[in-house]
């Protein structure tokens, strides 16, 4: 055996420098596929993402501006029927039509209007999410490193 191994030492047949190599080639390879999925991210927050560059503070007083305003909306898109009147001339009942009809336009409009203010406090809160989840500030890191 000692000569199987003296022979390998004299060909320079040791796997250290091999080893080394690939650990390099590794790690070069995975800090280029950082940077690449770091830059795409970069790009991709920037569109999805209109409320990154406010700050925490003033984020948290706008969700609870956003909350106030969706309850005072919510409260008043409540009714979702109107109530109609019997009406026995003509000229009364296209009247009660056009009555029933502008209300109901009022209240889906408000409905509409809450609506839209939910899915505004929906994206500030996924922001404020985002913001706070330290977990995933690691898992951001180790994904950018082995995504393809």
């Amino acid at each position: 055996m000692s000569d199987a191994t003296s022979d390998r030492k004299r060909r320079g047949g040791s796997a250290v420098p091999i080893v080394i190599l690939l650990l390099l080639v590794l790690a070069g390879g995975l800090g280029w596929n950082y940077h690449r999925n770091a830059r795409i991210d970069q790009q991709t927050e920037q569109k999805s993402r209109p409320y990154a560059a406010m700050s925490t503070p003033d984020l948290s007083v706008m969700i609870e501006g956003y909350r106030q305003e969706l309850a005072a909306a919510s409260a008043s898109a409540g009714r979702t029927r109107v109530a109609t009147r019997e009406r026995y001339h003509f000229g009364e009942q296209i009247k009660e039509f056009e009555r029933v009809q502008h209300e109901t336009r009022r209240i889906r409009d408000r409905q509409i209007e809450a609506a839209q203010i939910q899915a505004e406090l929906d994206r500030l809160e996924a922001e404020q999410k985002i913001r706070g989840d330290t977990s995933s500030k690691a898992m951001v890191h180790l994904t950018r490193m082995f995504r393809i």
